[in-house]
């Protein structure tokens, strides 16, 4: 499946949270929000700022240990559901997330895409991470399916 891809380098927080804002524009029902990088690379502050662009003012946190964290953002109608796989060990958990029921009422923002052992949807921004200091950190940005057209 054709895809586009996009690198931006990101100096800062603040960048990075007004990055995942442009993203959480252009989002639709059925999305995955691929977010890919190692620990401390800035995975939940992107998720911070996506969450933000769409009105929620509530804490937003990394879901690690709760393994899902779910958002209803007053801007749209739709649910999120932000998910963390860097805990999940095996085939039954990964099942027991339902995350291929999540895009049927919303979008899925899933931190440690790159562990989930099936292929990723089509319709998804998946998002590699790279620390090069202490805040500039290098994104690639891949959109697969329709979400090319809605990011021109």
């Amino acid at each position: 499946m054709a895809h586009n891809s996009f690198q931006i380098t990101v100096n800062n927080e603040t960048e990075m949270q007004a990055f995942a804002g442009k993203i959480a524009a252009i989002i639709k029902i059925g999305d995955w929000i691929a977010l890919n990088g190692d620990l401390g690379v800035g995975k939940t502050i992107f998720a911070k700022g996506f969450l933000a662009a769409l009105d929620f003012d509530g804490e937003v946190s990394s879901p690690s240990y709760a393994l899902v964290h779910s958002y209803d953002p007053p801007a749209v109608p739709m649910h999120i559901s932000h998910v963390d796989l860097y805990r999940i060990e095996n085939d039954y958990e990964y099942q027991e997330l339902g995350l291929e029921d999540v895009t049927n009422y919303g979008v899925a923002l899933v931190e440690w895409a790159d562990k989930y052992p099936l292929p990723l949807p089509a319709n998804r921004f998946e998002i590699n991470i790279i620390k090069i200091s202490e805040d500039i950190r290098e994104v690639t940005l891949n959109i697969w399916g329709d979400g090319i057209v809605r990011w021109t």
